[in-house]
């Protein structure tokens, strides 16, 4: 898992990824996935408004929700599972009158970007840049002979190992 203060080098990074323009939308989707714990595919593909859809069920009720319909679902069985209550207060901040469509909009200067592997990319980059780095294990360089460290950067999934981590102590099985 990464630290909260990683958490926040990660989000100071995004403009010299992603260019000011589009840093909002893109620190928009990391703070979900840092308080949902959903995967990245399934963020990007979670709607406010599209009950065909992975979509935010009752976000004002006493149990805010997300639905995944059975069409959905691998075993064609409907699901709906419990948000975190910080995911629903941040998902809250969102004027009614803009839950509509996607949840998560995440644009580079060439659209938005709906594809996993090109928005995996991009929050890799972003974990690069702040230098987050989850592991580093030695190699060797073939051509020099020299041992060198491969660093593995912060992404998309480490954001969701993070909220599991954090979150763990707080539920009980059965």
């Amino acid at each position: 898992p990464i630290s909260r203060g990683e958490f926040e080098r990660m989000l100071a990074a995004t403009a010299s990824v992603v260019g000011q323009q589009h840093a909002a939308s893109w620190r928009f989707l990391l703070r979900g996935l840092w308080r949902s714990g959903l995967r990245l595919g399934e963020s990007l593909q979670l709607y406010w408004d599209r009950p065909d859809k992975f979509h935010v069920v009752d976000l004002d009720g006493k149990f805010p929700l997300f639905r995944i319909p059975g069409e959905l679902d691998k075993g064609s069985k409907s699901h709906s599972f419990p948000m975190a209550p910080d995911c629903a207060e941040f998902l809250r901040k969102v004027p009614v009158a803009r839950r509509k469509g996607r949840v998560f909009r995440p644009r580079t200067v060439s659209g938005p970007v709906h594809n996993v592997a090109s928005a995996s990319a991009v929050i890799s980059a972003i974990g690069q840049a702040a230098g987050v780095v989850v592991s580093a294990k030695p190699r060797c360089n073939r051509r020099t002979g020299q041992v060198e460290q491969k660093r593995k950067f912060s992404s998309a999934h480490d954001l969701r190992r993070t909220f599991a981590f954090r979150w763990s102590p707080r539920v009980s099985l059965p």
